[in-house]
């Protein structure tokens, strides 16, 4: 599953390349994935984090034993199930829903 996937004319998915089939059922169990590329046609890209809730949950669990009140990952999206199908899914709907438009971009070398 490493490599660009093109989803729709105007943007690509660029899953890690450690994220084969036997790791997608690894990152299922564990309730997360990072390092998802979302890039646009005029080179603009984000860097993306999917959670599921149990996930979010022990995470934030996790911060508040270290004495913090929060929770953050840049970009974060909570899915109701980390796989390729929900992260494509959720991507298309927020490109439809623009967004990306309020999100910053990352720099050229994340998409490398």
């Amino acid at each position: 599953m490493s490599g660009l996937h093109e989803l729709k004319p105007k943007y690509w998915v660029k899953f890690p390349d450690y994220y084969e089939a036997l790791y997608q059922l690894e990152v299922a169990s564990k309730g997360y994935l990072t390092d998802v590329i979302v890039q646009f046609l005029n080179g603009t890209a984000y860097t993306m984090y999917f959670v599921d809730l149990t996930r979010l949950q022990q995470d934030f669990q996790s911060e508040l034993e270290y004495g913090n009140n929060f929770f953050a990952e840049p970009n974060m999206v909570v899915l109701s199930k980390v796989t390729p199908e929900d992260i494509e899914t959720a991507i298309e709907k927020l490109v439809a829903q623009g967004f990306f438009n309020e999100l910053g971009a990352c720099r050229a070398e994340c998409v490398n």
